[in-house]
């Protein structure tokens, strides 16, 4: 059965729908997707790329699909209060927080309901993570994603190892626990203006000038960047893909896929034809209007 609940928490509209099935309570990931304003394919990405063991994976995630109303086959994940806490933990925000909140308070309230009906036994709440306690784990994950947004990904990551009780996670972990790439496009801009560049400048030092300068504009072709392409004033050419940008971006939440969080920023379009950026360099590009690099970068906080 469904249950609608409405926590009494900070905003009443919260109506996290959880679900009993096989005597336990579930989140579905249609639904989780919409309360935490996410695309569901992306929060069945986030699924898949879950940094736990198998067993975890089993116990806790029930992938299915069913026919929508137009026939076609649909996926879906249904997953635990355990898996459903896995899950977010990395999703940031004071409106994710509430959401969190108000799901976990749903789930624990359905148990509650099947506890006094002698539908499900009492369980052990000591919820684990990697062997650790949940609030510990979560407590880190909170304090990385603060030093994602303000300091960027490289920054998160080695706070992250800064503590040795916490396990070393394969190479894309925190990044995914903190964000997919289309999530922070102003992050992936950031992280690109702050990386040094071959001239021992940084991006965004080298683009200002380049912005100003047609010989200081040439040097960032070889960083798979050009400005005003084809004589399309006021814009500014990313590469999809360039030795420089995959160097750059190597160890981010963004490693292959800077285009997918770039073509979200203001203005932002795509070329349709490939760009020789440098000697045997050629690609398609993401189009970013360099008001919105001037904009962010001395308007919002881009170093």
């Amino acid at each position: 059965m469904n249950v609608h609940t409405k926590p009494e928490i900070d905003a009443a509209y919260l109506s996290p729908v959880v679900t009993i099935k096989h005597g336990r309570v579930v989140a579905n990931s249609r639904d989780v997707a919409q309360a935490f304003s996410k695309r569901h394919a992306d929060v069945l990405r986030a699924i898949r790329e879950l940094d736990c063991s198998e067993d975890f994976n089993q116990r806790n995630f029930a992938p299915f699909k069913i026919k929508d109303l137009t026939g076609e086959s649909t996926s879906h994940v249904d997953m635990t209060r355990d898996g459903f806490v896995f899950l977010v933990m990395g999703f940031t925000g004071r409106e994710a927080a509430k959401f969190k909140e108000a799901y976990i308070l749903a789930f624990n309230r359905m148990e509650e309901e099947l506890r006094s009906m002698g539908l499900i036994e009492d369980a052990d709440d000591d919820v684990s993570v990697w062997g650790l306690p949940l609030r510990k784990v979560d407590t880190a994950s909170r304090m990385i994603g603060v030093a994602h947004r303000v300091y960027g990904p490289d920054a998160a990551r080695r706070l992250w190892e800064k503590d040795k009780s916490l396990p070393q996670l394969r190479r894309f972990a925190i990044s995914r626990m903190v964000d997919t790439p289309i999530d922070d496009p102003h992050g992936c801009l950031r992280h690109l203006m702050s990386s040094e560049g071959r001239s021992q400048s940084t991006i965004g030092q080298m683009l200002d000038l380049g912005l100003r300068d047609e010989a200081a504009a040439g040097a960032l072709r070889s960083h798979g960047i050009l400005v005003n392409p084809g004589a399309q004033k006021g814009l500014v050419a990313i590469a999809d893909d360039h030795p420089y940008l995959r160097g750059v971006f190597a160890r981010t939440q963004w490693a292959g896929a800077w285009k997918q969080a770039l073509i979200y920023l203001e203005g932002a379009s795509r070329t349709r034809r490939q760009i020789i950026f440098s000697r045997g360099n050629s690609s398609q590009a993401v189009l970013v209007p360099s008001a919105t690099i001037i904009k962010a970068r001395h308007g919002g906080g881009l170093n």
